[in-house]
């Protein structure tokens, strides 16, 4: 879905506004990473996995970032469960990473994955 600031002053500011100006403009790469936040508040500690992806366009000399919400877990789920939701979250990523390489756009990733940050 497109980001309204997209839709109204064409500056992309998620995946999707990146996927749609794939389409109009050529890319060079986007380069992806991935990170574990922590939020920690009275009621709970939880860990959100994010995707952060870099684009870099031709003719640009900015490079556009966005973040991919690939799932969480909460400190108190079972070990079972953090490891089903890392493996969710891989596979969300996993995605999204394929329908960049769909378009043909080069992906530069060191074998990202969340399960890679050894989070237990």
């Amino acid at each position: 879905m497109k980001s309204l600031e997209y839709l109204l002053f064409d500056k992309p500011k998620t995946t999707d506004d990146c996927f749609d100006l794939s389409y109009k403009i050529p890319f060079i790469m986007v380069k992806v990473t991935v990170e574990v936040e922590e939020i920690v508040t009275e009621m709970y500690v939880m860990k959100r996995f994010l995707a952060l992806f870099t684009w870099h366009f031709a003719h640009q000399e900015n490079a556009i970032k966005t973040v991919s919400d690939c799932g969480g877990c909460i400190s108190w789920d079972s070990d079972e469960k953090i490891r089903n939701n890392i493996y969710k979250a891989d596979k969300r990523l996993q995605t999204i990473i394929n329908k960049i390489e769909k378009q043909h756009i080069p992906v530069i990733s060191d074998n990202v994955t969340f399960d890679s940050l050894h989070l237990f």
